[in-house]
């Protein structure tokens, strides 16, 4: 049986990571200090958090797997005798209890990519979000509300991990379920094509716990979380204006930059606002 351990990596130490989004989703972000976890499903690229799951075993791992699920003992072996009915039932729970609750967020460790800032940034006409991170039991971290927390299969209370995403030409192996433990799937959501290696991402990985299916936004800790603010090139007026006036209203101590071309260069320059 096949008990290795599956090592997630926080990465380097670092101090702050940024999320760029529209307008309208900083001033979501600001207006209550929360981010939103989404299913990868939802995300753009096809390959990303794909899941390939392949059940081997005996008929000993069998029976314990699908006792497991609660399959009566009467059922089981009748189920075990015909091969395509076991997948079918195991990739319908799998489904269910481990694929669907899978939620995720994402930021980099770069606030002047420019690709980051055209595909993510709104073409450069969105925000760029600091948020604050600490380093916590050898890994980095962000600080939520704990009562937010309780809609998933968190391990503290408020503290959760950012995990660094590893880039890589081949895809992680195929999870099998009746002999690898349900963390191997993580290996999943945390592996991308090197053709996204420009991200420099780091992701926050949560389980929704079974039985809750409204979403809902989870809240930072503190005020504070918050950081630094970047607008981008082409950000207009309105939507500075916008986020100015939010940052008034709540009271946040941040730091305000802006996104400037390079002037002999292609690159962006983070310029502090006085």
């Amino acid at each position: 049986m096949d008990n290795k351990k599956i090592v997630l990596t926080s990465g380097d130490n670092i101090e702050v990571i940024y999320k760029y989004c529209k307008c309208e989703t900083a001033s979501s972000i600001l207006k209550d200090i929360s981010i939103l976890l989404c299913n990868p499903a939802t995300f753009n690229d096809p390959f990303d958090s794909r899941i390939d799951v392949e059940p081997v075993g005996n008929t000993e791992e069998w029976e314990e797997y699908l006792h497991k699920y609660k399959v009566p003992k009467k059922k089981i072996h009748d189920i075990i005798a015909n091969p395509d009915r076991v997948k079918q039932i195991l990739l319908n729970k799998f489904k269910q209890q481990v694929i669907a609750p899978i939620r995720v967020s994402c930021f980099s460790k770069d606030n002047d990519n420019i690709l980051l800032w055209s595909h993510y940034g709104d073409k450069h006409k969105g925000v760029c979000i600091g948020f604050k991170v600490y380093n916590e039991y050898k890994s980095n971290c962000m600080h939520f509300k704990s009562e937010d927390l309780k809609q998933f299969n968190n391990i503290s209370p408020e503290i959760v991990p950012l995990l660094k995403v590893k880039y890589s030409d081949v895809i992680p192996n195929p999870y099998n379920p009746l002999r690898e433990k349900a963390e191997k799937t993580i290996e999943f959501v945390l592996t991308k094509g090197k053709s996204w290696e420009y991200e420099n991402e780091y992701r926050i990985v949560l389980l929704k716990k079974e039985g809750i299916l409204k979403e809902k936004p989870v809240h930072l800790a503190t005020l504070q979380e918050v950081s630094s603010i970047i607008f981008g090139i082409e950000t207009t007026k309105d939507c500075m204006c916008k986020i100015k006036k939010i940052i008034k209203d709540k009271d946040l101590k941040v730091n305000l930059f802006r996104a400037d071309k390079d002037k002999s260069k292609y690159k962006v320059n983070i310029v502090e606002i006085k």
